[in-house]
């Protein structure tokens, strides 16, 4: 049955796609498990980074609580699960309570930079005590790679839960590398994927959800975004962004051209930033190779010159050539970051790698 606290009532279903972009047919598999009952069970829901999972989790968890949706003004249960203030929907995640006595919630063990033990066995805990406003509970990890840096007694105290959650619960596991997950914890979740858009549709879903009216504009966040509605959303609605990526888009241009000083005072500035922010030089070099994906698409007319977003004027010096060994010197780069490589070391083997191009047009 559908927990409807806020009328009572047992809600038809919702039909609607939750009003995400992109996540039809996860939303659709989800929506269908509500309608049979069937959710009393463990999901895994994948994806790239910024793509949705957050909010369809949070979506599910409304789903069930609140089948009929924000109804009025008034704070309601619908509210509280999207602000995550709803006692029966919890979130573990990095930094998160665990029981502990500390004013925040956690212990003297708790780790911080993965998902600890302690949290693994306070949510245990939580789905063996009642419930505080309904006859169910939501727990979501997030994500559940963060667990797999951690400690190995973690996962011992999650399988069981996974492969028979106890009554009237529901486990979300969220992840972006599924693949890296321990084999036994991805077979006890059912899969519930969603994909990156395709540019086309990304940038049509953003004019639709009036992110912007500009066009162009909506082609170049959605290029930049690689298919992600979430990572477009969160760039699109912070002011300051536009002027940020303008920065790097003048960088990625005069760098094009640049000699190797130049270069290396640009790695060593990135890899001071990898320290303290490596979300952000990851979505640097994103937009960097944005910005030699469709140089390559204009050297092998796939693009137009008039038609593209980062090529104000065409250039014979760049070529396909070009255009590939800079792709592949960015994707060995973000390639080494991510799997410990010497940030300063990779940052300046990709800026050597960078073919120069010459003023020449």
């Amino acid at each position: 049955m559908l927990f409807n606290l806020e009328t009572n009532v047992q809600s038809d279903k919702n039909v609607t796609n939750w009003g995400m972009h992109g996540a039809d047919l996860a939303v659709g598999l989800l929506q269908d498990d509500i309608e049979k009952d069937n959710f009393n069970r463990s999901y895994l829901i994948t994806g790239p980074e910024a793509v949705g999972k957050r909010t369809l989790a949070t979506r599910f968890a409304q789903a069930i609580f609140s089948p009929k949706g924000k109804q009025n003004d008034s704070y309601s249960i619908y509210d509280a699960i999207e602000k995550e203030e709803f006692g029966d929907v919890a979130w573990v995640r990095i930094g998160g309570a665990c029981g502990g006595s500390r004013a925040d919630g956690t212990c003297q063990v708790h780790p911080k930079r993965s998902i600890g033990v302690c949290q693994i066995r306070w949510m245990v805990r939580k789905m063996n005590t009642k419930s505080f406003n309904a006859d169910h509970k939501v727990f979501i990890v997030d994500s559940i790679n963060d667990l797999s840096l951690g400690e190995e007694q973690s996962f011992s105290a999650l399988l069981k839960q996974l492969e028979e959650p106890p009554p009237h619960t529901t486990i979300l596991l969220l992840s972006a590398n599924p693949d890296n997950l321990n084999l036994t914890i991805r077979s006890r979740c059912q899969l519930v994927q969603i994909p990156a858009m395709s540019r086309d549709l990304l940038r049509d879903a953003i004019l639709k959800s009036n992110l912007t009216e500009n066009i162009q504009s909506a082609t170049k966040y959605a290029a930049i975004s690689k298919g992600r509605y979430g990572r477009a959303y969160t760039q699109l609605t912070d002011p300051a962004y536009e002027i940020t990526l303008n920065s790097i888009l003048e960088d990625i241009k005069s760098l094009a051209r640049a000699g190797s000083q130049d270069r290396m005072n640009y790695s060593e500035r990135l890899g001071k930033a990898w320290r303290n922010e490596p979300e952000v030089v990851l979505e640097t070099l994103n937009i960097w190779k944005a910005w030699w994906r469709e140089a390559l698409q204009i050297t092998t007319d796939v693009v137009p010159i008039e038609l593209s977003i980062f090529h104000r004027q065409a250039n014979s010096q760049l070529t396909s050539g070009i255009a590939l060994q800079a792709l592949a010197a960015l994707e060995e780069a973000e390639n080494n970051l991510q799997t410990n490589v010497n940030p300063r070391l990779a940052l300046d083997v990709m800026m050597i790698d960078i073919p120069q191009v010459s003023n020449t047009h």
